[in-house]
């Protein structure tokens, strides 16, 4: 399964604390599944949606059992060798029921979330669980951070969006193509909207990878950042090297004055060394400065010969 089906099997495994709140989240999932899918209400054509996801269309039938006293049904068909589960009402008369409480007409949904469900937080809640539901999708945040809503609303995403703001959570309602998304890229926002809806464990999980990713890329920059010090260190090195050795073999070390000469057989000495390290090990022990201004005056030695 994937980290979605993952969440969405979460979700499908929460009690709803009363009735209402099971009736915003039955109002979220016909949004999502119904209205943002493209549909109308025309004539006496029945609710309708099909899922590839089993634990969704038992969390749709129970609920609406617990609702209305009578159960969505469940069908089960193979599509292109794929086993999918048609959701269904099985009259007008039940079909009206939901839209009344998703407060969807025969003309379809207004963009504005209906009020009732921003009555109360967990309202608003569980209103937004049903939608990621039947029209949401996360990513791996292994691989990278993405949450979308999907939909023919970008109306309705908008007012979605300007809501979730109240929240700290970060997300934009734009087109892609003909159709509408409510697309969150920021994983701090990702995280608190999964939790928002009740997807604790995902949430969780989603922040301890970051930590981790974070972790990973401080000890990346860290190693790369002590590998170029090296180098650096390693070609400055062999630069000092190359002027002690061209002063050697054509005037001899005895040309330099005392402290120089010193410092010129303790590099070659340890060309590995660093200039803090080669400073410690001169008697007395010099800091890197004035060790640095000594190398400075036998390179330029070198220089002239």
């Amino acid at each position: 399964m994937s980290f979605s089906d993952d969440v969405k099997k979460e979700l499908c495994r929460l009690t709803c604390r009363s009735e209402n709140e099971m009736r915003a989240e039955m109002a979220g999932m016909v949004m999502g599944s119904y209205v943002l899918a493209g549909r109308r209400r025309d004539g006496d054509s029945r609710f309708s949606i099909t899922t590839e996801f089993p634990f969704l269309a038992a969390r749709m039938r129970s609920v609406s059992k617990a609702l209305y006293g009578s159960a969505l049904t469940v069908a089960i068909q193979i599509v292109r060798k794929q086993r999918v589960y048609v959701v269904s009402a099985e009259s007008e008369a039940f079909t009206r029921r939901l839209m009344k409480d998703a407060r969807i007409d025969k003309d379809g949904a207004s963009a504005d979330i209906p009020p009732y469900f921003l009555s109360k937080q967990h309202y608003f809640k569980a209103y937004l669980r049903g939608l990621f539901l039947t029209c949401g999708s996360v990513s791996d945040p292994q691989k990278k951070y993405q949450l979308e809503l999907n939909g023919n609303s970008t109306p309705f995403f908008e007012n979605v969006s300007r809501i979730l703001k109240g929240y700290d959570i970060s997300s934009k309602a734009r087109f892609r193509g003909e159709q509408g998304v409510l697309d969150f890229r920021d994983s701090d926002s990702i995280a608190d909207f999964l939790s928002l809806i009740g997807a604790a464990k995902a949430a969780l999980e989603m922040t301890n990878v970051k930590i981790v990713k974070g972790m990973r890329n401080d000890v990346n920059r860290k190693v790369n950042c002590d590998v170029a010090n090296l180098q650096k260190s390693a070609k400055a090195a062999g630069d000092q090297i190359s002027a002690i050795r061209k002063i050697e073999e054509r005037a001899g070390l005895g040309v330099l004055p005392k402290a120089l000469r010193e410092v010129a057989e303790l590099r070659l000495e340890h060309p590995d060394a660093s200039v803090q390290e080669l400073g410690a090990l001169m008697q007395p022990p010099l800091q890197k400065s004035t060790m640095y201004y000594r190398i400075r005056k036998i390179k330029k030695w070198a220089e002239t010969l």
